[in-house]
């Protein structure tokens, strides 16, 4: 038999050597030239064989190596504007500014590159980057966006996934998951009547006919979002009172610079 094995380096090129099988060759082993492991260090090295026996090839699969410092174990990504145990986030903390999701592993290099995905809500809720690393960084950070924070804000609460990924000579290695809970947006402003303003009560000989019912902007305000508003109480014969204006209608520009508003019923 003759076994022909094909080197082909990320920076050497191809190379093929060729070594004819003696009886008792089995398994048979190789050395790899030192030059391909000097040649290609930083790079990849992919090594594939060819058996051939009576004229007949038989192939092999190919393996790919990568040469240099391996990259270990990725820790689990930070948040830092989040609390640990539990991992939750206050979307009050980061309206302004967004979250801050840190990135560490051991001895990142030039060359590498670090790919973070914090996946929230489908759609705008997802917020995907990738920023280059250097040698001599502790860490690398990325900012999500507050768009992307505030697209996921429900009622009761989202659990976001977020990692990351470090591609080092063109192979990447997966962090673990955090898991996040991004907590409800809680003390939103308050609706007011004009002819009320801030009071309490809600003194009827003062109610004009063209009193609106407004809102302020609150955080994280955007088109595309679905609004409600719901007046509950009740009649002066204690019958339940309740009326909805806005139902799933969706934010519009005046919303997001003025807030909402509609007339008074």
């Amino acid at each position: 038999d003759e076994v022909i094995i094909k080197f082909v380096g990320s920076v050497t090129g191809t190379i093929s050597s060729s070594y004819v099988l003696a009886v008792n060759s089995n398994p048979f082993l190789a050395d790899i030239p030192k030059q391909l492991i000097d040649g290609n260090k930083n790079g990849t090295l992919t090594i594939s064989y060819v058996r051939r026996r009576f004229a007949v090839d038989e192939l092999s699969e190919e393996a790919t190596y990568t040469i240099g410092r391996a990259l270990g174990l990725l820790s689990l990504p930070e948040v830092l504007e989040a609390t640990t145990g539990p991992d939750e986030l206050d979307p009050w903390l980061v309206v302004n500014t967004g979250a801050t999701v840190r990135c560490r592993y051991d001895e990142p290099k030039d060359g590498d590159t670090v790919e973070v995905c914090w996946l929230g809500l489908v759609g705008g809720g997802v917020h995907f980057e990738v920023k280059d690393a250097q040698s001599g960084d502790a860490y690398v950070d990325v900012i999500v966006p507050p768009e992307a924070i505030g697209f996921s804000i429900h009622p009761s609460g989202r659990d976001i996934d977020v990692s990351f990924k470090v591609v080092r000579n063109g192979f990447p290695t997966d962090s673990p998951t955090l898991t996040l809970n991004l907590l409800t947006l809680s003390h939103v402003p308050g609706a007011t009547i004009d002819s009320i303003g801030e009071s309490a009560v809600l003194e009827i000989p003062k109610l004009q006919d063209l009193d609106q019912t407004r809102v302020l902007p609150w955080p994280y305000i955007a088109l595309k979002q679905k609004m409600y508003k719901r007046y509950i109480g009740t009649f002066n014969n204690d019958d339940a009172y309740y009326e909805e204006t806005f139902a799933g209608r969706d934010v519009s520009f005046n919303d997001v610079n003025d807030g909402p508003a509609s007339y008074t019923p």
